[in-house]
């Protein structure tokens, strides 16, 4: 493979793979991130502090290091910078209109329209007075959302005029612009699609559904069910893959990780797109659960194409059973006991734990969005039952107790 010099945007886990193939690859690397506690700042030299969403500035960047790549991935706020200096480095990988559909949450339900795709009612609005407006009309619960952010951050469910008045500012803070989405808020299912583009074309990997925690205003996940789309398939999935190909196939990226889910509203019986992202799902699905299901790297396809070689990866190769990911939220205050982590090593459907006993005695902030979880453990299982049933023994067992600053002390919530 032809070495280039390659930047990559963000130092946190999910950029490791990419600095390992680098390196493999004998690339010299570009590192930008914020400043942080982030383990890509230990293994590269080359690094620049800077905020992941500064397109102008990583453009200046990237053409004083003269690069010939740059590659992200599962950083919603990344993607246009990634498409940016594509566009005007004329680089592999998306362009910079392809990226604002997968980030921009207005520009993305309105082309997804366009594909003849279902969105729940939505509106975009930059101030309260028309934001009450809109709700009056739209009725109540409804969901607010900030025009392109990560980690779920400043998502909230609004069920009334005070919810709204309450939440509006948190939701401007955390948008690029002082636009936020509103949406009808309807009772659904959630359902989540991964795989990835290669030269346009979208190959669907695994299919899951989504379960939340239950707490007030946010929407969380507290874990997620994945089986291979090698797996039997019902009417429902078939259907909601059908939906995610239609959206890869208007949007047009050219390469790219895809993480999409939906809403399935079983009254009416009708599929929704909630957000399809040109990135590869959190929580590990993209690192461990699809190489785990499937046999295939798509984040080494991904390095592949943007660096002009033609990947290779085997679609029969997948396996079917059940894969899941669990995670806990954590109360305010200081975590002060952990206890049953290491019994987790006996269970034989545990495949990782990403919880550590190294995090007793940090400072939770407590519980305001998806960067709020604690995890997540990866389990396998080959029957559904038996998945189900492990979880439930996980739980039992894994206890992490918080201090409160009154010195009460509260436990961990798993779902």
């Amino acid at each position: 493979m032809k070495s280039y010099k390659i930047m990559i945007l963000g130092a946190g886990n999910e950029q490791l793979p990419f600095i390992d193939f680098a390196k493999e690859n004998n690339c010299e690397i570009v590192l930008v991130s914020p400043q942080g506690n982030y383990p890509g700042l230990s293994k590269v030299e080359n690094i620049y502090y800077e905020d992941v969403k500064n397109k102008e500035q990583i453009l200046e960047i990237a053409k004083k290091e003269n690069i010939g790549a740059i590659v992200t991935d599962q950083i919603d706020v990344a993607i246009p910078t990634w498409g940016y200096v594509n566009d005007a480095l004329n680089l592999n990988g998306i362009d910079y209109e392809c990226a604002l559909k997968f980030t921009n949450k207005y520009k993305m339900k309105e082309e997804a329209v366009k594909a003849g795709v279902n969105v729940v009612p939505f509106a975009k609005v930059n101030n309260i007075s028309d934001a009450l407006l809109v709700c009056a009309n739209m009725k109540y619960p409804v969901i607010i959302k900030p025009i392109a952010s990560s980690s779920s951050k400043g998502i909230y469910i609004i069920s009334n005029q005070a919810n709204l008045i309450s939440f509006f500012p948190k939701t401007q803070e955390q948008s690029a612009t002082t636009e936020i989405i509103i949406e009808k808020y309807i009772n659904a299912e959630e359902f989540v699609v991964d795989g990835f583009v290669d030269n346009y074309q979208n190959y669907n990997l695994i299919i899951g559904n989504s379960h939340n925690f239950d707490i007030s205003n946010v929407c969380i996940s507290a874990y997620r069910i994945f089986k291979s789309i090698k797996s039997p398939l019902n009417a429902l999935e078939k259907r909601i893959l059908q939906i995610q190909d239609t959206l890869i196939k208007f949007f047009r990226p050219v390469m790219g990780n895809v993480h999409g889910e939906y809403l399935y509203d079983r009254v009416s019986d009708t599929i929704y797109l909630n957000e399809i992202a040109i990135r590869g799902g959190g929580c590990c699905i993209t690192t461990h659960i699809v190489p785990y299901l499937t046999n295939i790297n798509t984040q080494k396809i991904l390095f592949s194409n943007i660096m002009g070689h033609k990947p290779t990866y085997n679609l029969d190769n997948a396996k079917e059973g059940y894969c899941a990911y669990m995670t806990c939220v954590l109360p305010e205050g200081e975590i002060y006991e952990i206890s049953g982590l290491d019994n987790l090593a006996k269970i034989a459907e545990v495949k990782n734990c990403f919880i550590s006993n190294k995090i007793i005695h940090h400072v939770s902030k407590g519980i305001k969005d998806k960067s709020s979880k604690i995890g997540p453990i990866i389990l396998y299982s080959s029957d559904y039952e038996n998945l189900m049933s492990v979880m439930h023994k996980v739980r039992s067992m894994v206890n992490i107790q918080v201090k409160d600053k009154d010195g009460h002390i509260q436990n961990a919530l798993w779902s």
